[in-house]
């Protein structure tokens, strides 16, 4: 199982913190003085951003540090939490490895033999160790082969003809919408949030408000410190927002019910998860759905054209 939701005295272990070394600090100097902008003009910089301090290892001694406190910590339980977003803790059992992995600091198969050699030793739980292996082997590395292979143009497809801007809270983490607050907040403070906060509610927001996928993969490339172009396009243009059908045959996209059964963000937002109309309907359920239903519909009758409609698309799920 990888949709349990925390209990009430949900305890986490504390992620690990890295101090930055003096080459770190004198980079991060040169990058506040030379792009001292927003992302409206160039020189493009952090200014929309509200950093706190530098945490992430930049070492192959810290990388290997923080490999070890996640197999040791967070990865018994990192199966039933995987899937769960709470307020107040942000990394809950993730393994926060995605810089070291993606700055080459660690290499994939180190990563996935540690995991499976602590399964082996201490009899961790299956539904951790497969579902942290199969994000790292199997999806990881299914992106990498995705841009390879449809890249140019898969960074302007945009396939449900969605085409509007990314709504500015984006940039300033002002909304009333708690998920996307709390999700916001900590992009700005921290420049990460873990999967499920990327695709079920920053990248299905965006479908369903009908942004465009090249528009959000923009700003998924200005906010993650994770974020490489030959994994964060397919991600977000493929996955995120079903731009292009090159890595998923449906997109993935939710009402309000998923956010409330899987967050305690709902109890305290503005918005009614079960209100589907009226002033206190959530964004999640109201008009925007009616948007992407027409999307789809679109799209649909594309596919059906030139003969290339398949059952599995899951189109029709907005039908309903």
């Amino acid at each position: 199982a990888n949709r349990e939701t925390p209990p009430a005295d949900y305890d986490p272990p504390d992620p690990p913190a890295f101090e930055p070394d003096e080459t770190t600090r004198e980079v991060r100097q040169w990058v506040e003085e030379t792009f001292d902008g927003g992302y409206a003009d160039p020189p493009y910089g952090g200014e929309w951003a509200d950093p706190g301090p530098f945490r992430w290892p930049v070492t192959r001694e810290g990388a290997g540090h923080a490999l070890a406190t996640f197999v040791d910590d967070r990865l018994p339980a990192f199966g039933d939490y995987q899937d769960a977003m709470l307020d107040e803790e942000w990394a809950l059992h993730h393994s926060l490895l995605s810089v070291p992995l993606n700055l080459g600091l660690l290499h994939p198969r180190e990563v996935v033999e540690a995991a499976v050699e602590a399964y082996r030793e201490r009899d961790l739980p299956l539904n951790s160790v497969e579902g942290f292996v199969r994000q790292v082997l199997g999806w990881r590395e299914f992106m990498r082969h995705a841009y390879r292979r449809k890249m140019p143009g898969m960074a302007t497809a945009d396939q449900l003809d969605a085409g509007g801007g990314l709504p500015d809270f984006y940039w300033t983490g002002e909304t009333d919408m708690a998920c996307l607050s709390d999700v916001l907040a900590g992009v700005r403070t921290r420049g990460y949030s873990h999967h499920i906060e990327r695709l079920m509610i920053l990248s299905n927001f965006a479908t369903l408000a009908g942004v465009e996928p090249a528009a959000l993969d923009r700003w998924f490339h200005a906010a993650y410190v994770d974020a490489f172009d030959w994994v964060t396009t397919p991600n977000v243009v493929g996955m995120g927002t079903f731009g292009t059908d090159a890595v998923s045959t449906k997109p993935y996209v939710s009402s309000a019910n998923y956010v409330d059964r899987m967050s305690d963000y709902c109890g305290d937002c503005a918005y009614d998860p079960d209100a589907t109309t009226g002033e206190r309907a959530c964004p999640f359920d109201d008009e925007e759905l009616a948007a992407i239903r027409e999307r789809a519909a679109t799209l649909r009758e594309r596919l059906r054209a030139d003969g290339s409609a398949r059952p599995e698309t899951g189109l029709d799920t907005f039908d309903s």
